[in-house]
């Protein structure tokens, strides 16, 4: 046998046009919208490779921010003199940056 064809006259359907069906027709509607609204604000993100490239170098720069916070402190959390040591991290560090977002930029 086949579905029944045409529109149904049961009470609720969104065939008959009853106040369930177009609450739930306008709820799919909304739930589509705000798919559509994640997804697109997922490709703005993906494209905007500046703020990605940015937001990578304040995330490294806070890695060795933090590193460098824990080799310079004792376990009392007196400060050490290791200066020289921190800042040749931070310069590292700022280097393998560079030369990961010049390899990046050369590949595009």
């Amino acid at each position: 046998m086949s579905a029944p064809q045409g529109p149904t006259s049961s009470q609720g359907s969104p065939a008959a046009g009853g106040p369930e069906g177009i609450d739930e027709i306008q709820e799919a509607i909304a739930e589509t919208r705000e798919d559509l609204a994640r997804t697109v604000d997922a490709l703005a993100a993906k494209a905007d490779v500046k703020g990605r490239a940015t937001a990578s170098v304040e995330q490294a720069a806070q890695r060795v921010r933090t590193r460098v916070e824990e080799v310079s402190t004792d376990e009392r959390g007196d400060l050490r003199p290791v200066v020289p040591v921190g800042a040749a991290v931070a310069a590292v560090a700022a280097v393998a940056v560079v030369v990961w977002l010049v390899r990046r930029g050369r590949s595009r």
